[in-house]
């Protein structure tokens, strides 16, 4: 079985793409590709490229745990930029809790340190590259801690930025222009050797990414190990899926049963109808609290189930 994927990969031209934790971790500390680095950086904060380059450390991305009780956080990349402390994380998919557990870390990272004053604490930058529709617009949306009436900050030292990958891919794919940082971006997203030699091509930087997720992508527990990873958000899914047509087949029976209970010889019809709906809304229910237990955010359960925010929440 895992020669066959392996060989599916190769006969394909299939990469795995940065979108894969290891891959994006192994791509953005890579000395080669350090210039890309520096570009996807410059292109969010506007720090400018020289500083970055000449200042730029690797810090080690597992965050101490004080309490036994605590669990390990480990972020993506963490960097240190003179004042200026960068964390790096790849999103791949969206889950309730994922913009919380992201915020732990850049309070982790704010943390003072032995004989450290509030005025040394460093500017925290949170750069997340998120493969989903969270946050729907622009290319990069940029979030401060902010007076929501006259939009002034509080503090110059706290910014998140929210690159949206899925919306680039799409741009792509629908063959609207991107721009150069856009184009950029879109190597990370890419699974197919021939799409990134394509997108690659004629721009030094980007050869280097292209090159380097071409080696990565000959590597055989790298593939078998994004594979399963797919696999198993595909299952998710599908789960999904089978509990969402299984709460309509069990709506539909239960309404029907429900509208013959109600239904008189002349308001029969008027029952099962009544009851279908009733029965269908009751399944949604069902549906949606098992969601939210599973912790999926609320509004996917909405997507799904067609329930409004506010009903989900007098199930929370």
């Amino acid at each position: 079985m895992n020669n066959e994927i392996i060989k599916r990969y190769k006969e394909k031209g299939l990469i795995v793409p940065a979108t894969y934790d290891k891959v994006f971790k192994a791509i953005m500390q890579d000395e080669d590709c350090r210039d890309y680095l520096v570009e996807i950086i410059h292109g969010c904060t506007n720090l400018p490229k020289d500083y970055i380059k000449e200042n730029i450390v690797f810090k080690n991305s597992e965050l101490p745990v004080e309490y036994l009780e605590e669990k390990q956080k480990i972020t993506d990349l963490v960097i240190e930029v003179e004042a200026n402390i960068i964390n790096l994380e790849m999103n791949n998919f969206y889950y309730k809790g994922l913009i919380e557990r992201n915020d732990i870390y850049l309070n982790e990272l704010r943390k003072l340190h032995i004989g450290q004053r509030y005025v040394h604490i460093p500017k925290v930058i949170q750069i997340n590259f998120d493969n989903f529709d969270r946050f729907d617009g622009k290319t990069i949306r940029k979030f401060m801690i902010l007076d929501v009436e006259n939009y002034e900050k509080e503090t110059e030292n706290y910014e998140k930025y929210h690159i949206n990958l899925k919306t680039i891919k799409e741009k792509y794919y629908n063959k609207e222009k991107l721009t150069k940082l856009e184009k950029r971006l879109l190597l990370l997203v890419l699974d197919k050797k021939e799409e990134l030699e394509k997108v690659s091509s004629g721009d030094d930087i980007m050869k280097k990414v292209e090159e380097k997720l071409t080696v990565l992508s000959q590597d055989a527990a790298m593939i078998l190990c994004y594979d399963e990873e797919e696999y198993k958000e595909i299952v998710r899914e599908a789960v999904t899926r089978t509990e969402v047509e299984e709460a309509k087949d069990t709506a539909l029976k239960e309404g029907r049963e429900e509208g013959i209970k109600q239904g008189k010889e002349e308001g029969i019809k008027q029952g099962i109808k009544q009851g279908i709906k009733q029965g269908i809304k009751q399944e949604k229910t069902k549906v949606a609290h098992s969601m939210l237990n599973k912790g999926l955010d609320k509004d996917l359960i909405k997507e799904i189930t067609g329930l409004s925010l506010e009903e989900i929440n007098d199930l929370d």
